[in-house]
């Protein structure tokens, strides 16, 4: 019976519209893991139908793959996911951060390397002062590439502080898996980070 029930107020709480999610405070008792904790999140160049259309998707995913469970998260290109019946809002977290990148070398990865840590760094101190928590933008690259195209984003829960201290964290995780990748993402809990030579990322 706690099982069905779990499932029932998921499917009851988690919003399949996109939304900034508000603050919960969770009442002492044995009632606790009933009220979940939640956030769905699309990222900040999405329209709103390309949003509402990746949230529902997300909704129907995370009850088939986990229908018991009182944690998950689902991450989607295009949004994020999250639940747990213990709190997490305003908690940076970095864990189980993944690294995807494009096999595809710059011809001078130096210079690369050089114009992507201007760029992302510019954006993520953008993105940690505006309330969408999001920032994007692109810099010249004369040689094999044109352009870089960057995107940032953390949680909206997130403060000012915390965002920006998860993206420089992702920034410094880039040379160990993708130094001079024409292409890459930093995907963690409470971050997202991408770089490609492309806009939109394609």
């Amino acid at each position: 019976m706690p099982n069905r029930l779990h499932q029932l107020h998921l499917r009851q709480r988690v919003p399949v519209r996109p939304r900034q999610p508000p603050p919960i405070t969770n009442p002492p008792g044995p009632i606790q893991w009933r009220l979940l904790q939640r956030l769905a999140q699309c990222r900040g160049d999405l329209s709103p139908a390309n949003c509402s259309d990746c949230l529902s998707r997300s909704v129907t995913e995370i009850i088939a793959r986990c229908p018991w469970r009182k944690q998950a998260v689902l991450r989607f290109d295009g949004c994020l996911m999250r639940y747990s019946d213990k709190r997490f809002f305003s908690t940076l977290s970095t864990d189980g951060s993944q690294m995807l990148y494009n096999v595809n070398n710059a011809s001078d990865q130096k210079l690369l390397n050089r114009q992507l840590g201007r760029l992302l760094n510019g954006l993520s101190t953008n993105a940690s002062l505006d309330s969408s928590r999001f920032a994007e933008g692109e810099i010249n690259y004369t040689t094999d590439v044109g352009k870089l195209y960057g995107l940032v984003q953390c949680t909206k829960d997130l403060s000012e502080g915390d965002c920006l201290s998860c993206l420089t964290q992702s920034i410094a995780d880039l040379p160990g898996c993708c130094s001079g990748k024409i292409g890459a993402r930093v995907i963690s809990l409470s971050c997202y980070l991408r770089e490609s030579s492309q806009m939109g990322g394609k």
